[in-house]
């Protein structure tokens, strides 16, 4: 896996770049990643930067295995805090995807 880090300006955090061979078709015939490709892509990537494993990481539904698909997701990190997470494809180099993370830092710094 490759992992690179970035910030961007508008209350979100680009965490990481995560690349991985991973993914199924859908019932279109169309290639997809699956949910479960897309929550351990995210938990090892942010275990990997921050040295702290996500207690949960929840992405209902996957994403296309395309350049911009995206998924909306939740995690867990510490105190049972859940943070919004926007994991997006960066590029795709065959069927290897490489994922960007926007993490809401709004949700993260309330309450």
């Amino acid at each position: 896996m490759s992992i690179s880090q970035a910030f961007r300006p508008r209350g979100v955090a680009a965490l990481a770049v995560v690349s991985t061979a991973a993914y199924v078709l859908t019932a279109c015939g169309g290639p997809s990643v699956s949910e479960k490709t897309v929550e351990e892509a995210v938990s090892d990537g942010i275990a990997d930067k921050i040295g702290l494993r996500p207690k949960e990481v929840d992405c209902p539904g996957g994403m296309p295995l395309e350049v911009g698909g995206e998924a909306n997701c939740t995690l867990v990190v510490v105190a049972d805090r859940e943070i919004g997470l926007t994991v997006r494809i960066a590029s795709v180099d065959g069927v290897k995807p490489e994922f960007e993370y926007d993490v809401d830092l709004a949700k993260l710094l309330e309450k």
